[in-house]
């Protein structure tokens, strides 16, 4: 009888401690939502300077309870259509998960210090955000 109260005590805080969760609060709301940027790279080390700044990011997410948001990066393959060599991409639960990651301190702090980096590497480039039309409509 004991154990049972104690749980009914403890209930309303681990459901707490649930909700406000990294895990939970990974679940989308909205559409899923995604970054672009379109990149002219001219170099190999342009190019190892950007993976080595994403993989911290991607750590420091993981590190944070947001193991399935990650930085990725593509390389042109075969003929070319247009000056971008590169494309670096990130996709969200919603839009309310980018917007809550980009507030994150440790994520800001990150960016912060290679701003100028970065800042050169997109110099050239195009940026922009999506949102997913749903392919099959939501059922009412």
């Amino acid at each position: 009888m004991k154990l049972s109260r104690r749980l009914v005590m403890i209930a309303p805080f681990l459901a707490l401690v649930f909700l406000t969760s990294p895990a939970h609060s990974q679940k989308a709301h909205g559409l899923a939502y995604k970054s672009i940027h379109l990149m002219k790279l001219t170099s190999s080390n342009a190019e190892a300077s950007l993976l080595q700044k994403l993989a911290e990011a991607n750590k420091l997410y993981v590190r944070l309870g947001y193991p399935n948001i990650r930085y990725r990066v593509w390389k042109i393959s075969g003929e070319q259509s247009g000056t971008f060599t590169h494309i670096w991409e990130s996709e969200w639960p919603d839009k309310a998960a980018y917007d809550m990651a980009h507030e994150l301190k440790e994520l800001n702090e990150l960016f912060t210090r290679y701003e100028k980096e970065f800042a050169e590497l997109l110099k050239d480039g195009l940026s922009n955000r999506y949102e997913e039309l749903p392919v099959v409509p939501k059922k009412k």
